[in-house]
């Protein structure tokens, strides 16, 4: 998904509230139950989608673009009738899937302070996206799946599983701090961190074996230990704090976790 794309277009008359489903697409008498069915359960997803567009999520980089565009897909196929080109069901929700994948990426990626935005649509995602998952089974599936749909279709087929994970979302900083729960930027900043200090350390210490005063040189190799234990403190931190400790028993010696243990 383009971030940087121009300012996605609302979706085109998508949820009308006062009206059922049958009116908002209404049915050839000539269609089959099948079809009939199939118009139902898109329409519900159209609708399921257009509430995550509808979440707050205009300050998360490409989440409102692509939340939006699977409304319009959803749109499409609940209106064949209005477009040019119009998609195959299967087609459009694998389409309606992969946007509702890239609006996960984005909330997993949303700034600390929209976490919470994140994860109150993180649960409208999940819904739209069970659903489409059944739906596209439930109509590849046909006609063994005739009930499958017909389930779909109703409020106890349509609503959300309780008992699934929700979608990957960026925790909180103050958890995603805790030893051996790092994400991978925050370890990549780690990592950047102990290759700065230790060319900063090499440098130092080049300086003090070249120094002609031991005051000089006494000084460099202070500051050489000093950028080592916190380096050290660091590397420990991010595997676990297995090797010497916490950050405190870095810099404060073995004893430190033993006397917080005894207060």
């Amino acid at each position: 998904m383009n971030a940087t794309a121009e300012a996605p277009t609302r979706p085109k008359n998508t949820r009308k509230p006062e009206k059922s489903a049958e009116a908002v697409t209404p049915a050839p008498a000539h269609r089959s139950e099948s079809e009939e069915l199939q118009a139902q359960a898109l329409n519900i997803l159209m609708c399921i989608s257009s509430d995550l567009s509808e979440a707050g999520l205009f300050d998360i980089p490409g989440a409102e673009n692509a939340a939006i565009t699977a409304v319009n897909i959803a749109y499409d196929l609940c209106h064949p009738d209005e477009c040019e080109s119009p998609r195959q069901p299967l087609d459009g929700i694998a389409l309606i899937r992969h946007h509702l994948e890239s609006v996960g990426t984005c909330l997993d990626a949303a700034p600390s302070e929209l976490v919470p935005t994140a994860i109150s649509a993180a649960g409208l995602l999940e819904h739209a996206d069970q659903f489409a998952q059944r739906l596209f089974s439930a109509i590849g599936g046909l006609p063994g799946t005739l009930e499958d749909l017909r389930t779909l279709t109703t409020y106890a087929g349509a609503k959300p599983y309780r008992n699934r994970p929700t979608p990957p979302i960026r925790r909180d900083p103050a958890a995603t701090m805790e030893p051996g729960l790092l994400s991978r930027a925050q370890l990549q900043l780690f990592m950047e961190q102990v290759a700065g200090g230790l060319g900063t350390v090499n440098q130092t210490l080049q300086m003090a074996q070249t120094s002609d005063e031991d005051w000089q040189r006494q000084r460099l190799l202070d500051a050489g230990q000093l950028m080592v234990q916190s380096l050290g403190a660091i590397a420990d931190h991010a595997s676990g704090s297995t090797i010497a400790g916490s950050i405190g028993s870095w810099v404060c010696g073995p004893f430190f976790d033993e006397l917080g243990d005894a207060a």
